[in-house]
C-alpha cells in the first residue's frame, strides 16, 4: 500500500485496482476509485466542484477523523460522496456545508458510520437505495433547503439500522423516510424538529423502534405526521411520541403493534384507516389537544390502554373489531363517538 502524507491534492485523481493510505492530506480536487481501497486519515475534502469522492466497483474506504466540506456544483444537485457497490466505513468523520449537495448517496453498497455526523447540506444527508446501513452514535441536523422537500433519511429497500444518534433539524425536510420493502432498526433514536414529517414508513416497508424519541415534528405542529405508516408495518416499545400535529397516523393495510409507547400532547394522538390494523399493550394516549384517537375501517386492540384528555377521547366509524382495555374507570360516554362498529369491547380493570 502506497502512503501519501501532509499533502494538498489540487488534481482529480483516478484509481484503479490500487491500494493507498492518505494521512493529514488536503484534497481540492475530486478522488475517483474503482476496484480499489484508500484510508483517508485526519484528511480535509473541501471547495470541490464536484463530488469529493467517488468509490465503484467494489471499492473500499475507510475514513478516520476526516472532513468533508463546501464541495458540491451550483449547476446540479449532487452529493459530497457517492458509492456505487463499494464499502464505507467512516469514524470521527463529518460531512457538512454543501454546494447544492446531499451529504451521501450510495446504491449497492455497505455503509457503517460511528461517531460522524451529516449536518447543513443542501439535500438529504443519506440517500440509499439497495444499501445496508450501520449509524452508531451520530448526528444528522439541517440538512436540506427551502427550494425542495427532503428527508434526512432516505431508504430505498434498503436495510437500516441506526442507535443512539439524533435526527433534527430538517430544513424542509422529513427525517427519516423508508420505501420500497426496506427495514429499519432504530435504537434510542431521536427524529425532532423537522420541518416536515418525522419518520415515514411506506410501500411495504417495516420498522421496529426501540426507546425511542419522536418529538416536534414540524415545531409548527403544521399538518405534518409525527409518524407516517402507508402499507408498511411498525413495531414500537417503550418510545415517546409527542408534540407534533399528529402522532401516529397509519393507512391502507398498514400493521402496528405498540408496547410502553406514550402518545401525548400532540394536536391529535393515534389514527388509522383503511383496513389497518393496531395491537397496542401498556401504553398511554394523553393530552391531545384535538382528540386522542380517530379510528376508521379497521381493526385495534388495546390492553392495559391510559387514556385522558379533554373533550371527546374516540371517534370510531366503521371498525370491524374495537377493544380497549382501560386503566382505571371507563370514559365518560359524552367522550366516545362509535359509528356502525362490531365487536366492540370497552373494559376497565
Amino acid at each position: 500500500m502506497r502512503t501519501i502524507k501532509d499533502t494538498i491534492i489540487d488534481r482529480q485523481i483516478f484509481l484503479e485496482n490500487e491500494r493507498v493510505e492518505y494521512i493529514n492530506c488536503t484534497f481540492k480536487a475530486q478522488i475517483n476509485m474503482k476496484d480499489s481501497r484508500c484510508h483517508f486519515t485526519g484528511c480535509t475534502f473541501e471547495g470541490i466542484d464536484a463530488e469529493a469522492l467517488v468509490a465503484t466497483d467494489n471499492s473500499i474506504v475507510l475514513l478516520s477523523d476526516t472532513v468533508f466540506r463546501s464541495n458540491g456544483s451550483k449547476d446540479i444537485l449532487l452529493s459530497q460522496i457517492y458509492l456505487e457497490s463499494s464499502t464505507l466505513d467512516a469514524v470521527n468523520t463529518t460531512i457538512e456545508n454543501s454546494i447544492n449537495a446531499s451529504g451521501i448517496e450510495a446504491s449497492y453498497s455497505s455503509l457503517k458510520l460511528f461517531k460522524s455526523w451529516i449536518k447543513n447540506n443542501a439535500g438529504s444527508a443519506m440517500t440509499l437505495e439497495n444499501c445496508q446501513l450501520s449509524l452508531m452514535e451520530g448526528a444528522i441536523i439541517s440538512n436540506g433547503n427551502t427550494e425542495m422537500e427532503f428527508s434526512q433519511i432516505i431508504s430505498n429497500n434498503s436495510r437500516c439500522t441506526v442507535s443512539d444518534t439524533a435526527v433534527t433539524g430538517g430544513i424542509n425536510a422529513n427525517g427519516i423516510s423508508a420505501r420500497n420493502r426496506s427495514v429499519l432498526t432504530l435504537n434510542r433514536v431521536e427524529i425532532a424538529e423537522n420541518q416536515l414529517n418525522g419518520l415515514m414508513l411506506e410501500h411495504q416497508s417495516t420498522a421496529e423502534l426501540n426507546s425511542c424519541t419522536i418529538r416536534d415534528n414540524p415545531p409548527s405542529k403544521e399538518e405534518y405526521l409525527q409518524i407516517w405508516i402507508e402499507e408498511a408495518s411498525m413495531r414500537a416499545k417503550k418510545t415517546a411520541i409527542t408534540g407534533g400535529f399528529c402522532g401516529i397516523y397509519a393507512q391502507k393495510g398498514s400493521r402496528v403493534v405498540l408496547s410502553d409507547v406514550d402518545i401525548s400532547n400532540n394536536k391529535k394522538g393515534l389514527c388509522i384507516f383503511e383496513s389497518s390494523n393496531i395491537s397496542m399493550e401498556n401504553c398511554s394516549i394523553n393530552n391531545n389537544e384535538n382528540i386522542q384517537m380517530w379510528l376508521e375501517d379497521s381493526m385495534l386492540k388495546a390492553r392495559k390502554l391510559t387514556l385522558t384528555g379533554k373533550g371527546r377521547l374516540i371517534h370510531a366509524e366503521n371498525m370491524p373489531l374495537l377493544y380497549l382495555d382501560i386503566k382505571g374507570k371507563l370514559p365518560d360516554p359524552d367522550t366516545l363517538e362509535i359509528i356502525d362498529c362490531r365487536n366492540v369491547s370497552l373494559v376497565a380493570d
